[in-house]
């Protein structure tokens, strides 16, 4: 785990960094503090010990950002805090969440640079990525990102982008592993509503212990439309090459919708990915839609489903069972004031790994929200 000394540096070199421009043309600062309970009857999502508990969160955050000409300097600094009902089944947390970033504007494209240093719970980031239940420990992940674009010719542009990703576990069967990532993007506007690509993707997971490393690559093409200003679709479709498991087909498709007060969205998709030990091809499906009641409330609801299939494993424990899991959400927001914000949640999720009975858990919660107005 990163020490007290590291976060303090990074949280200098932030401050440093914007404090550098002090005479830049615009200097914003906000500090945004949520707080909030939830009630979860099934956390660890058992199919016959269903035990429930009270999670408590807060994540104080403050942001600063300074624009200077062609130039953008950002930094945030967050703690995730969580107390729990039953820390035999949930332990407290406090998360660091950090982000520093540079941006600039070149002649005929643009230069980003940032790095990030998050901590957080592994059961929660690994129920998104593979739909199974994790020990709950520590997930630290570090990473840095850069991305380069050039407008080549009115309607040709390129990008290419790199990153390198550190991710440690604290408890468990779960990998230390390393990522390192290269992809470039051609893209070409073919009228002022269809945009067209193609996209090369290179990403290697290298685990820290004697595991095999997996490469993967990804090949894809795709279409951005614009049908008016209140629709727009997307899709891409292509393959990817594991070095461990060959070829699997890959497409997403997804539309946005917006009249009046109403907004809806929705994605399908078809993707593999490698991390933790494992990979797997997953397909997924997400729709969500929004109604604005006034100004000051909203409305909406989410539904996801998600099927994993695990194609090769490093997991010490063996191969891991194929699973479907299901989301189902609403939410209810309403600005309190200038400064406040209360958000009202409910959901459902249905988990069902192979050759194991379903799982059910029911979530509640209720949040505040204070924000300062940038100054």
């Amino acid at each position: 785990m990163i020490s007290r000394t590291t976060i303090k540096k990074l949280f200098f070199l932030g401050c440093i960094v914007v404090a550098t421009q002090a005479q830049a043309l615009v200097v914003l600062q906000q500090v945004i503090v949520p707080f909030g309970v939830e009630y979860d009857s099934n956390t660890q999502l058992s199919p016959d010990n269903k035990q429930s508990i009270w999670r408590y969160t807060s994540t104080p955050t403050y942001t600063i950002s300074a624009v200077d000409g062609q130039n953008r300097w950002f930094s945030s600094f967050g703690l995730r805090l969580q107390r729990s009902s039953n820390k035999e089944i949930s332990v407290d947390r406090e998360d660091p969440v950090l982000a520093v970033g540079w941006e600039r504007e070149l002649e005929r494209g643009s230069f980003k640079l940032f790095g990030n240093y998050e901590k957080n719970s592994i059961r929660a980031v690994e129920l998104k990525r593979t739909g199974l239940i994790n020990s709950d420990g520590d997930q630290t992940t570090k990473s840095i990102n850069a991305e380069w674009s050039r407008l080549l010719t009115e309607r040709l542009t390129f990008t290419l982008g790199g990153k390198l990703l550190k991710t440690l576990y604290s408890v468990g069967d779960n990998v230390d592993y390393t990522n390192y990532g290269l992809d470039s993007t051609l893209g070409y506007k073919l009228n002022e509503k269809i945009n067209t690509f193609v996209k090369i993707t290179y990403l290697k997971y290298k685990p820290d212990d004697n595991f095999e490393d997996i490469n993967s690559q990804n090949y894809t093409g795709g279409v951005n439309i614009e049908v008016s200003p209140s629709l727009s679709f997307s899709a891409s479709a292509g393959w990817n090459h594991l070095s461990t498991a060959g070829n699997t087909f890959i497409a997403s498709t997804g539309f946005k919708y917006s009249v009046d007060r109403h907004a809806v969205n929705g994605v399908l998709e078809r993707f593999v990915d490698a991390g933790n030990g494992d990979s797997q091809r997953s397909e997924r499906f997400v729709l969500a839609y929004l109604y604005q009641i006034s100004d000051k409330s909203k409305i909406g609801s989410n539904l996801s489903f998600q099927k994993n299939s695990f194609l090769a494993t490093n997991q010490a424990t063996g191969p891991l069972g194929d699973n479907k899991i299901m989301n189902l959400g609403a939410i209810y927001t309403r600005d309190i004031s200038e400064r406040w914000a209360m958000n009202l949640t409910a959901g459902f999720i249905r988990q069902k790994v192979s050759n194991q009975n379903a799982a059910n858990a029911e979530i509640a919660g209720i949040s505040f929200v204070y924000n300062t107005p940038q100054f």
